[in-house]
């Protein structure tokens, strides 16, 4: 008898040494919402479910199925976020166990949708209109706002401006704007596009009226300065150019091209001297296109300038990533450890690209431009 104890205490030792638990399907404990479509490759996701019921903390694993590829599960309490930036296309199933300090445990099945193409959404809209008549030679303004989706917006334009006219963006606001040069009717369509590449659009119709008289080339003016190049889509960008030997106010028209969508024309300082070319590219691609700047003498100087988007990543030679996660753990123990980016420009996304977390575990950027990333939770498997 003494020898058959001996073994049963030996086996619940290993089991315990190894990871085992006996942890029973709880019927007090539920994991509500879903993760939303409307997410598109190559573009940051981040949506979350919640536990509730039972006996916190909580830790989770996927006990069936896969994220999709360059995705990770970040635990923040009671709340589980898919995040990462997909590169494949497509549908995933997967089942998300939370289990509590008791060892009780409720399983849900999840599934995401990531594709290749955006999405209209009805949670997104446009309010106000593009003021339907102006006046050739004379400035025009009006407006329109995104309300909805999940911010920041990016916009694209389909058919024709103005001659003289173009969008400028301010956070949820787009201004149509410039000093209009000829005469007619113009019917186009603005898209506005959020963060999870989910779109909403309306079609407008300006009328401009009168007659304009066509300014002459100034050999007394200049632009001066670049807008900067080769740069990533979805990175925040700004950059200007200057007129210089105006006199009194300068006028900036886009006379022919496109500007690369989701950046906008903004015109500043004294007498309207400046103009820059900012916001957040949507699309790669090479756009060229030729910016005018018109004074008070009704002469003008133009220019064409080109830049260039990139969705490709490419290794850079001056970042690094300093620190180590800690290892040789035990399971079952709360786990925090850490590492920092270096070297980086304005802000970090962080992707998982191979293998797989530890169950349990959750990756949650911080910080200042999110240049630290922590690996955390509860380890639940040896």
């Amino acid at each position: 008898m003494k020898k058959r104890f001996s073994w049963i205490f030996m086996l619940l030792a290993v089991m315990l040494l190894c990871g085992t638990s006996w942890a029973k399907l709880a019927d007090d404990m539920v994991i509500t919402g879903n993760f939303p479509k409307g997410y598109t490759v190559n573009n940051w996701y981040s949506a979350g479910v919640a536990a509730s019921g039972g006996v916190t903390n909580y830790t989770y694993n996927i006990t069936s199925g896969s994220l999709p590829p360059g995705f990770y599960i970040r635990q923040s309490s009671k709340n589980f976020y898919l995040e990462g930036i997909p590169n494949t296309a497509g549908t995933w199933k997967f089942t998300l166990r939370v289990t509590d300090r008791r060892d009780y445990y409720v399983e849900r099945e999840l599934s995401i949708t990531i594709s290749d193409e955006n999405y209209e959404t009805s949670d997104m809209t446009l309010s106000g209109a593009f003021t339907g008549s102006g006046e050739a030679g004379v400035w025009y303004q009006s407006q329109v706002n995104v309300s909805g989706g999940t911010s920041g917006y990016t916009f694209n334009i389909s058919g024709a401006l103005p001659e003289g006219l173009y969008i400028r963006q301010s956070s949820n606001k787009f201004y149509l704007e410039g000093v209009p040069s000829k005469a007619g009717t113009y019917t186009f369509k603005m898209r506005v596009t959020d963060r999870r590449n989910s779109y909403t659009e309306k079609s407008s119709t300006v009328t401009i009226t009168g007659n304009y008289t066509e300014p002459t080339e100034a050999d007394d003016m200049s632009i001066t300065g670049n807008f900067t190049t080769e740069r990533r889509v979805n990175d925040s960008y700004s950059s200007y150019v200057q007129a210089k030997g105006y006199n009194s106010k300068v006028t900036w028209s886009l006379i022919n091209g496109t500007l690369p969508p989701g950046l906008s024309l903004n015109p500043y300082s004294t007498g309207n001297s400046y103009i820059s070319l900012q916001g957040i590219p949507n699309k790669a691609g090479t756009y060229t296109f030729t910016l005018r700047a018109t004074d008070s003498r009704n002469k003008y100087i133009e220019r064409a300038f080109t830049v260039t988007f990139s969705d490709t990543p490419t290794e850079a030679d001056d970042m690094s990533i300093t620190g180590n996660f800690t290892t040789n753990r035990r399971v079952n123990d709360s786990y925090s450890s850490y590492v920092q980016v270096k070297g980086y420009n304005n802000s970090v996304t962080w992707g998982l690209i191979n293998s797989t977390l530890p169950p349990g575990l959750s990756l949650s950027p911080y910080s200042t431009g999110n240049s630290y990333i922590s690996l955390q939770g509860i380890p639940n498997k040896a």
